[in-house]
């Protein structure tokens, strides 16, 4: 646990000081993994014949990268400026994201079961692969009218509430997830959790502090006059 306090630490911002005397130093680089995930992704893309293929029966595919951009799985090279940006399509696309269930990938479809999320359209049918999770909650603000702070995600045209209780921090990565329900996904289950994109953890990471060397996976962060622990998850 010691060193998961250490990884958290270097992942969640530099500001949260590893207690030095006591922690294992972590070899964990996020550019370093960033850069896995790139080549992966490369590897993942299909053939020309792949995709026109199930094009032709309007089947499509898609990426989400750490970041929650979304991408044509077979865009090259994936960055800000061949992410996909229309607000009419990010918001349809991410209401209706759900997991890819087994028995809609029957027959010439099964190999379709490597895609671990969709998004239907009508009769089109969207297979996605990410980075992590499909829900990447890339900002955090105020509602004026409302009083509450909100998530946004799918490009920003998509909110859900922030409860700083429902923050988790992933004992295997550092990252910062936050709890996510949804009619598409089953409660209770390991899917109900949105990242939290790194530059906006960074920014919740200056209200989160760490427990004692006896508590050293513990965390608590200190929101808008309130504080809660926030638990560990893998």
């Amino acid at each position: 646990m010691l060193k998961f306090q250490q990884k958290c630490s270097r992942r969640i911002s530099e500001s949260i000081r590893a207690r030095s005397s006591h922690c294992e130093i972590s070899t964990t680089d996020p550019s370093n993994e960033d850069k896995y995930l790139e080549l992966k992704q490369l590897r993942d893309i299909k053939s020309e014949e792949f995709y026109s293929k199930h094009g032709a029966h309007r089947r499509y595919f898609y990426y989400i990268d750490l970041q929650g951009r979304l991408f044509l799985e077979d865009t090259k090279p994936k960055n800000i400026a061949t992410s996909l940006k229309s607000p009419k399509f990010l918001r349809f696309f991410f209401s209706n994201v759900r997991p890819n269930k087994s028995d809609q990938c029957v027959g010439e479809r099964a190999s379709l079961l490597e895609y671990p999320y969709c998004s239907p359209c009508g009769k089109e049918m969207n297979y996605i692969k990410c980075a992590d999770r499909p829900i990447v909650f890339d900002d955090l603000s105020k509602d004026s009218e409302k009083g509450k702070w909100m998530l946004r995600y799918g490009g920003g045209e998509l909110c859900f509430p922030f409860q700083p209780a429902q923050l988790r921090i992933s004992t295997s990565t550092g990252r910062l997830y936050h709890h996510f329900s949804s009619k598409h996904f089953t409660q209770g289950s390991d899917q109900n959790f949105g990242l939290i994109r790194s530059q906006l953890a960074v920014e919740l990471s200056k209200s989160i502090t760490f427990g004692s060397q006896e508590d050293a996976a513990e965390a608590t962060i200190h929101w808008d006059n309130t504080q809660a622990v926030i638990p560990c998850i893998n």
